[in-house]
């Protein structure tokens, strides 16, 4: 098999500077998200709204992230990294001050929607820049240094989201968004490199970027992953959307309580990038994934026991506030394990990966939510999803990774055309069986 690199030149390219701006990019959808978490209750009462309407401000925000992966994983793969990233940015700024100027929960959906679209954007450039860069544990190491820098979002954007609650209104944070975007946008222009040399660009048109999507949803282990990638989803949404209410509705906490609450959430994600960039390069993506997996499902086991015995609220936090760290380390891994196989196209396949793991997110706490927002619909549904992971890491990813059954994206007529005739695997790139 010919292989041909698809890299620019990287000689001086993954600085600290580059890292930090990439992981500012990638953090862009969750910044978005979490800080508006503890208005959901005030976003409710404003908008004279049921509390389902406005946790649906967060399905809606991730039905726009999937979406916008889709489309702006193509063009990724068709125009460099960087130019469909600065567009997107300038554009999230827009949408940002159409949810602060909303008059309706109808109007503010719609802007959300958008805001989600957009902001994919960063996200799936800053993931195909280190497809671009880096593969195999490297990767998973890069993924995670870009995923805790993304990761302070989770511990700041609540904290000023309740801080911005305190001195004006949920407007103000959407607004406080638009300003954190456009500084964004301004640091994207001057650190954010071209990863991906215009010669190896694919040049697909529409159809054929249809063909080439389908072709990495057909191939053996990028499925495998998907799964995987829809239950990271499930439980990380139901998180957000159902926690707020459960702990306002069954235990009287306020949104500056809840604030602190979900920063320890997100310190503790922290962590776990830490924890795996420190312990991926010896055990490996496969073990840390499995690890991850199982240690998550224990959490949301324990979650479930707290919340059906009604236990008192220092009992429930303790597994609620343990599942999304203990689940963290499994994201940059699936993710990095995900892209092996692939090179031109890593950009198409890493916006299949997210979108799908948005729609799941999307659409499984959205249908929950309407039976409830009680803590026992959000933990039984966290529960579900993790048994489902559990069960497809032990029972197919490990068997199929340790067999070596991994098939390299070896090109089809559409994927050699678009790149001059080579295959889109990198050298390299293979999966340590551990």
């Amino acid at each position: 098999m010919t292989t041909t690199p698809t890299r620019a030149d990287t000689t001086t390219r993954v600085t600290l500077g580059v890292t930090v701006t990439l992981g500012l990019l990638a953090g862009l959808g969750p910044l978005s998200t979490d800080m508006h978490l503890p208005g959901l209750p005030e976003i409710a009462d404003a908008l004279e709204t049921t509390d389902a309407a406005a946790a649906s401000t967060v399905t809606v925000g991730f039905a726009g992230l999937a979406l916008g992966q889709l489309l702006v994983g193509g063009l990724t793969d068709r125009f460099g990294r960087r130019r469909p990233a600065l567009v997107c940015l300038a554009l999230f700024v827009l949408a940002s001050v159409a949810c602060a100027l909303a008059p309706s929960i109808e109007v503010l959906l719609v802007a959300r929607f958008l805001q989600g679209v957009f902001g994919a954007g960063s996200v799936v450039a800053a993931r195909a820049s280190v497809r671009d860069l880096a593969q195999g544990p490297a990767a998973s190491r890069l993924y995670s240094q870009l995923a805790m820098i993304s990761m302070f979002a989770p511990v700041i954007a609540p904290l000023l989201g309740g801080q911005v609650l305190a001195f004006t209104s949920w407007r103000g944070i959407f607004a406080t968004l638009g300003v954190l975007a456009a500084a964004l946008l301004l640091l994207a222009s001057v650190k954010m490199p071209e990863s991906l040399a215009a010669e190896h660009r694919r040049r697909a048109d529409g159809p054929g970027q249809l063909r080439v999507m389908g072709q990495v949803l057909r191939h053996r282990g990028f499925a495998q992953h998907l799964v995987l990638a829809v239950c990271q989803g499930v439980i990380l949404v139901s998180y957000l959307t159902m926690s707020a209410l459960f702990l306002r509705a069954e235990h009287g906490v306020g949104s500056q309580q809840y604030s602190l609450i979900f920063a320890t959430s997100g310190a503790g994600m922290v962590l776990g990038h830490v924890v795996n960039m420190r312990l991926v390069p010896r055990f490996g993506s496969l073990n840390m994934l499995t690890f991850s997996v199982t240690a998550a499902f224990t959490s949301c086991s324990l979650l479930c026991l707290a919340v059906f015995t009604h236990a008192p609220l220092p009992v429930v936090l303790v597994p609620l506030c343990l599942t999304l760290p203990l689940l963290t380390p499994s994201m940059p891994n699936n993710m990095a394990l995900a892209l092996v196989p692939f090179g031109t196209a890593a950009g198409t396949a890493s916006a299949l990966l997210g979108a799908s793991q948005q729609v799941a997110g999307a659409v499984v706490p959205s249908l929950a939510v309407q039976v409830g927002s009680s803590g026992a619909v959000m933990a039984t549904t966290m529960l579900l999803a993790a048994g489902v992971g559990l069960v497809q890491v032990w029972g197919v990813v490990r068997p199929a990774l340790r067999r070596g059954d991994v098939p390299d994206f070896s090109g089809s007529d559409v994927v050699a055309a678009d790149v001059g005739g080579t295959d889109v695997a990198l050298p390299g790139t293979a999966v340590e069986p551990r």
